[in-house]
């Protein structure tokens, strides 16, 4: 892993749907601070050394920006308990152990405390603790199970087959 030093512009306050809140009342509360248009904060990143090397070439010498979203705030050594729900879109924190999925429901559990229902990109489904969920995925945004459902469709030439569209995950083709 490489760490980089990056330099962090903040440009809008918005709800998780992409909606901006910047010209809204709370989007001016929050503003009050250092976190309003423009303010700069350094940072570092790991990423392995194809992707800083990408990375670098892409801003540097290309001039293209990537753009981020911050799901979730932590103080270093403070361990945390994902906040989800019904719909809640999770990002993998590591591709070769599971792909991205969607809280399909949430249950208490006499021993294990609160569990997720998941379904994966590629359809398989699992039962994790908020621990579990917190080690293997990033918490990204909301999006209703029916609009989820819908965007399912059927491949024609495949009809076990299902493509998935959309904020969950565009392009991916999952068996039933």
């Amino acid at each position: 892993m490489t760490n980089l030093q990056i330099k962090l512009v903040f440009e809008d306050w918005q709800k998780r749907d992409g909606e901006s809140v910047y010209d809204t009342e709370k989007g001016l509360e929050l503003s009050l601070g250092d976190f309003h248009s423009g303010t700069t904060f350094n940072a570092t990143i790991q990423v392995d050394l194809d992707d800083s090397l990408d990375l670098i070439a892409a801003v540097n010498q290309e001039g293209y920006t990537p753009v981020f979203s911050v799901f979730s705030v932590t103080v270093p050594g403070e361990e945390t308990v994902p906040q989800v729900e019904s719909g809640t879109i999770l990002h993998t924190r590591d591709g070769r152990k599971i792909g991205n999925a969607i809280v399909t429901g949430l249950e208490a559990h006499d021993e294990l405390g609160k569990v997720a229902h998941i379904e994966t990109d590629y359809g398989n489904t699992a039962i994790l603790t908020m621990t579990e969920l917190d080690k293997l995925f990033y918490i990204g945004e909301f999006q209703s199970l029916e609009e989820w459902q819908a965007e399912k469709q059927v491949d024609p030439q495949h009809r076990d087959r299902f493509r998935y569209y959309g904020t969950f995950a565009d392009h991916i083709w999952t068996e039933e």
